[in-house]
């Protein structure tokens, strides 16, 4: 009963303190703790030999790589840079104007003929906290129009709670 209760504890109180303030923890007392915990289990052997074999895994999945055919990712500045070829600077446009930033399009990946859309769209006026949203359709300006459309009815739902809260409040 007692090995349980100590199980426990360590599990629902050290494990989750450590997560918490590991980062304040000095690189010399993790170290000595890791060599504590070597010498005394024995895991010396161990870990030289997964660190041998990890060294060598890359080399392995080098071999096995296989040249991806897809163009890479479109990436263009909400600032109302010129859009790339088939995307609706409409949408572009209207999407910068509601604050979205890294608008990107690219071929949906094991779909052909789909694209995907997605952008980020600040919370807060300070831009710590931002939203992604993501649409896909069968041309990216479609998929553009599709993602303008999630902005601009998410940034109505917002208007509209704040309505309601200014006015629950008089």
């Amino acid at each position: 009963m007692k090995a349980r209760t100590c199980l426990l504890f360590v599990c629902m109180i050290v494990v989750p303190a450590l997560a918490m303030f590991s980062h304040h923890v000095p690189t010399e007392v993790w170290s000595a703790a890791r060599a504590a915990v070597c010498d005394q289990v024995g895991w010396d052997e161990w870990t030289s030999r997964l660190s041998t074999e990890s060294a060598a895994a890359p080399a392995r999945a080098a071999e096995q790589v296989t040249p991806v055919t897809s163009p890479p990712p479109q990436r263009v500045a909400s600032t109302g840079a010129d859009a790339t070829a088939g995307q609706s600077p409409t949408a572009r446009a209207r999407l910068a104007a509601l604050g979205a930033a890294e608008i990107e399009t690219r071929p949906l990946e094991g779909v052909p003929g789909m694209h995907v859309a997605s952008c980020r769209v600040a919370i807060d006026a300070a831009g710590q906290l931002q939203r992604v949203f993501h649409a896909a359709a069968a041309s990216p300006a479609e998929a553009m129009v599709g993602l303008e459309r999630q902005v601009d009815a998410w940034r109505g739902r917002l208007a509209a709670r704040a309505d309601a809260a200014g006015s629950g409040s008089r």
